[in-house]
């Protein structure tokens, strides 16, 4: 059995994905019988359904991200069309973890919590506490989590993706597919 989305998925991802501001929606929305035999969770398709579903359920709010991901990996190129899908892939899954951040930032609270980590933190991860704690006020934690995913998933694209890619030679001036047709 293979890890696919239906259609009214893939439509309910896409309303998500707009609403959150996420590139790509459109390219989704434009062939949705494409988009049901390319995307297939986060995961390259040479990887089991098991382990796409796995990562999926640590991942929840990266697979609407991972949707024109996929398509745009499908779409291939070369070098820079990778590069250019896997920043957009950041970029989406920061704007998914701000769209889930639920509700507004209370900017007096976190100044007083600002000042009072100065005296409350010491020792040698002074820095990286108060980072932590500062973001989480600000954002939330569940923000940050989500981001960190993102960047986590975008370093794992950045070192194995490459495989994954439908790499496109430059051939008199056009693309062709990889045999140079």
């Amino acid at each position: 059995m293979d890890y696919t989305f239906s259609p009214g998925e893939i439509l309910t991802m896409v309303t998500i994905g707009r609403r959150a501001g996420l590139s790509g929606m459109s390219l989704i929305s434009a062939d949705i019988d494409r988009a049901q035999r390319i995307c297939n969770g986060i995961g390259a398709s040479w990887m089991p359904n098991w382990s796409r579903h796995l990562i999926g359920e640590i991942f929840p709010h990266l697979i609407v991200i991972s949707l024109s991901h996929d398509l745009k990996y499908w779409l291939g190129g070369g070098i820079w069309a990778r590069w250019v899908a896997d920043w957009e892939f950041l970029m989406d899954g920061f704007r998914m973890a701000w769209f889930n951040r639920g509700g507004e930032t209370n900017w007096r609270y976190l100044l007083k919590d600002a000042i009072d980590i100065f005296r409350d933190y010491s020792g040698i991860f002074f820095w990286k506490n108060a980072l932590i704690f500062v973001l989480n006020r600000m954002f939330g934690a569940e923000v940050v989590k989500i981001a960190f995913k993102a960047f986590v998933l975008w370093i794992f694209l950045r070192v194995f993706g490459a495989a994954a890619f439908n790499w496109k030679k430059q051939s008199a001036g056009r693309a062709g597919n990889v045999d140079g047709k």
